[in-house]
């Protein structure tokens, strides 16, 4: 279950501020259980997260360390604060159907320490990359974006940026070494994934 609880955890980290669904979390709990069938040699497909797991898997989920639980712009529960900080402590103590139903917005979202040291690799963060709200915003995207990666022109497309000044923040990114290039071949055109 560690391997679990672990992959949530990360995973709500590389979604960085934006946070992720609930819809977004159950997912990420299938994931790791795809993993663990496949290290273990069995088949991967044969995951389905039903009632019963949400259930079971809810309260170690809700307790994770350095999370914030938030539903329409309202915290609703802080894992590192105290509970009587809390603006809902009962909300320990509902079950995951409970949780979809009365809260249908809510997404978790994991700490800023948490996720500069998932981005940067140290828990300060990168002063010259968070000075730049346009960086810290590519950075994110990039973040999001996993290992398929996303393109430049998406990237310019998504933030209503001019292509001349992603590609001026990519290179300022790059030169910290928080990138990896790859080519690719995207409609018969070569491009450059981020």
């Amino acid at each position: 279950m560690d391997d679990i609880l672990q992959t949530v955890k990360l995973e709500v980290t590389l979604d960085c501020m934006q946070g992720s669904s609930l819809g977004q979390v159950w997912s990420y709990v299938e994931l790791a259980q795809r993993r663990l069938l496949q290290r273990n040699g069995m088949d991967p497909e044969s995951v389905s997260i039903d009632v019963l797991m949400k259930r079971y898997l809810w309260p170690y989920i809700v307790k994770l360390p350095e999370m914030t639980f938030i539903n329409e712009g309202t915290v609703i529960y802080n894992s590192t604060a105290t509970i009587a900080h809390s603006t809902t402590s009962g909300f320990l103590s509902i079950s995951a159907d409970e949780v979809e139903s009365q809260y249908p917005d809510l997404t978790v979202h994991a700490s800023p320490r948490l996720i500069y040291k998932e981005l940067f690799g140290r828990e300060e963060g990168n002063e010259k990359l968070l000075r730049s709200t346009q960086a810290f915003t590519l950075i994110q995207a990039l973040s999001r974006s996993r290992e398929k990666g996303i393109t430049q022109v998406q990237l310019s497309k998504s933030f209503g940026l001019d292509p001349r000044s992603t590609f001026h923040f990519l290179r300022v990114i790059d030169r910290e070494g928080l990138l990896t290039k790859t080519v690719t071949y995207d409609h018969g055109i070569t491009t450059n994934l981020w």
